[in-house]
């Protein structure tokens, strides 16, 4: 699962290696079979008993990193995020042990590239606590930050994609038009916000 969830910098997969164990046929279309795995997985881990049995057996901090890869997609991303959200809620001390491999800056180093809407969901669950379903009588204002490591790389994240999104428009014409008529126009230094004349 590890060879096909992170595969090499090129993208390419190379069942050869791992030929004895596999058939021809279940080598297409590896990557999403492991993906629906590691689905599968995590939907299992939410059980208290098979998550605290699981972290009993393995060194589970440095299994995510190695499933996580050095560039994941996003359903590999947001089920990492998913497992070290039920990790943290369920073992106190599994903060520290994700401290101590590093990764929280490995996070904010691969996170940017596999932003999308479950890797969002995934890490403001994870931010918060798994209170990202906030009772009606409470305030989302008020709602408190349970594990902050995580933000560095939602704000990574957000550069990336606002770096991304500028590129894209200031090759395409120099400006980006948001809604209600607002206008971003860039210039080499300087981000200034007008609104357009009609």
């Amino acid at each position: 699962m590890v060879d096909y969830t992170s595969p090499k910098e090129t993208g390419l997969l190379s069942p050869l290696s791992l030929r004895s164990h596999l058939s021809h046929i279940d080598c297409i279309n590896g990557r999403e079979k492991a993906e629906q795995l590691l689905v599968a997985l995590v939907s299992i881990l939410s059980s208290e008993t098979y998550i605290t049995k699981l972290n009993a057996s393995l060194p589970l901090s440095r299994i995510l990193i190695l499933l996580l890869g050095p560039k994941p997609s996003p359903v590999v991303a947001s089920q990492i995020l998913r497992i070290t959200s039920l990790q943290l809620r369920t073992f106190s001390n599994f903060a520290r042990k994700l401290e101590h491999v590093g990764f929280w800056s490995i996070m904010k180093m691969t996170l940017p590239e596999a932003w999308d809407p479950l890797v969002h969901g995934a890490s403001f669950d994870l931010l918060l606590g798994n209170a990202g379903s906030v009772s009606n009588s409470q305030s989302p204002f008020s709602v408190d930050a349970k594990f902050p490591q995580i933000l560095p790389a939602i704000l990574a994240s957000l550069e990336h994609g606002l770096a991304r999104l500028l590129e894209l428009n200031t090759h395409v014409g120099g400006s980006l038009d948001l809604p209600n008529g607002a206008v971003f126009f860039c210039n080499s230094t300087l981000l200034r916000p007008t609104t357009k004349q009609f």
